[in-house]
């Protein structure tokens, strides 16, 4: 999956604007201080300075952030994954900044090999995530029909699995 910079409405003229920012290190976060962090904070920080841009970060969960974008509550979201869907509503920069894939966690010594063994059993999945919804058409292709569990974040998802 290639992971884009800049997702959002298409850009104006304007100088300032607000970026949602989610839990996902080292990509993009806020840390310990409650100060934005990341690589895309980096490079975006950097792209702000030559821009004479002033950015204001609003920190939420990636569903809160993906809702605010939308609604145009934020001009920007970092680190959203191309879709031809999303790409109907949003404006993505042309750089690939990430390369990155969805993974399928288990607990140690769960009986579960292969993809199959998936059917009826509970996964934990990120609301509105792109992994979750190819996870999705995949399983029906297959006839697996998984109890998905709706979480907002990607810790909160291995919480669940511990």
């Amino acid at each position: 999956m290639l992971y884009n910079l800049f997702v959002g409405p298409v850009f104006s003229t304007a100088k300032t604007f607000t970026v949602g920012i989610y839990q996902a290190e080292p990509i993009v976060f806020m840390d310990i201080d409650d100060q934005p962090k990341g690589i895309f904070v980096d490079i975006l920080s950097s792209i702000a300075a030559e821009e004479e841009w002033d950015v204001n970060y609003m920190h939420g969960t990636w569903t809160t952030c993906l809702d605010r974008l939308q609604k145009g509550v934020i001009d920007i979201m970092t680190g959203v994954a191309y879709s031809d869907q999303r790409a109907q509503q949003y404006d993505f920069n042309q750089e690939t900044v990430i390369t990155n894939w969805g993974q399928i966690y288990l607990r140690k010594n769960s009986p579960i090999q292969r993809f199959l063994d998936l059917n009826a059993k509970s996964i934990a999945v990120l609301k509105e995530d792109i992994y979750y919804d190819f996870f999705k058409v995949t399983g029906e292709r297959f006839g697996v029909k998984p109890d998905y569990r709706e979480v907002g974040s990607y810790a909160a998802i291995l919480k669940m699995l511990d």
